[in-house]
């Protein structure tokens, strides 16, 4: 278990607004904190996948995929994407999802030319797919056009070639947005690009029983290293406890960390501890 993201409505919105990090903190309202909760999570999640010392070749390759659609699986992995390059990272974003594409709606950017198109058309350079974005030391290359056969694509030996030329190019982490893994075989052949395969859980949203399957599935194809992520984490959520893992959001960290509101927080915990 390598996170957990808690559970913030409409978290992608948060990050499409133009506002700094400086400009939530200024802000008192709900919004800077679930600013606050949100980033604090992936830079928690980060800083794990980079204890896991994944290095191959000095580049990590980096497969997230979940057990059914509608987990949060592609706001999960653009915000990996987007943590890894603010650190500095140098990170290229793959949308390996060529069925349902969805990275280019969360960083709307046009999808007229991407993967599918790179991968069956050997006039297109890799260079002519990238799409360099606002966030420094991070790249994109989308889905392109949905293609008829998505398996055949993504088991091909120019995908492989592809990938090759991406790790020849300065990149430190290689990410791929996967498709959902419980029926699509989509997702069984993109383990063999990566050394870990992130497994985003959506509690509430799917059963046991059906990611057990999809983890000894995937754990049968690929010998890469497996780590999870818990999405949708509730303040109240007591369900890891079960499985031995103490996560339980406090929002009290967010009041403690804000400037403004520190030194009255301070002042509630100790009347808290006398009154005891």
């Amino acid at each position: 278990l390598l996170g957990s993201i808690p559970f913030i409505k409409e978290i992608s919105e948060i990050y499409s607004l133009n506002l700094s990090d400086e400009d939530f903190r200024d802000n008192s309202d709900d919004l800077s904190e679930n600013r606050f909760l949100c980033s604090e999570s992936f830079r928690s999640l980060v800083t794990s996948i980079r204890f896991l010392n994944l290095r191959d070749n000095s580049v990590n390759s980096i497969l997230i995929t979940s057990t059914n659609p509608s987990e949060g699986k592609t706001t999960i992995t653009s915000l990996i994407a987007k943590t890894l390059a603010d650190l500095g990272n140098k990170v290229i974003l793959l949308d390996a999802d060529l069925r349902r594409p969805s990275v280019h709606k969360f960083f709307k950017i046009d999808n007229l030319q991407g993967l599918s198109n790179l991968i069956t058309d050997s006039n297109i350079a890799i260079e002519d797919v990238i799409v360099k974005t606002s966030i420094s030391h991070l790249e994109i290359i989308t889905a392109g056009i949905c293609p008829p056969d998505p398996v055949y694509l993504l088991s091909s030996n120019r995908m492989e070639k592809i990938l090759q030329n991406l790790k020849g190019m300065g990149y430190e982490y290689i990410i791929f947005d996967a498709p959902p893994s419980e029926t699509l075989a989509d997702a069984d052949v993109l383990p063999q690009y990566a050394n870990l395969s992130l497994f985003v859980v959506s509690l509430n949203k799917v059963e046991k029983n059906s990611v057990k399957r999809v983890i000894n599935k995937l754990s049968n194809i690929s010998n890469c290293q497996i780590g999870f992520v818990v999405n949708y984490l509730q303040e109240e959520d007591n369900l890891l406890n079960d499985y031995g893992y103490n996560y339980k959001y406090n929002n009290d960290i967010y009041k403690y960390y804000n400037t403004k509101n520190k030194r009255e927080f301070t002042e509630d915990k100790n009347k808290e501890k006398e009154d005891f």
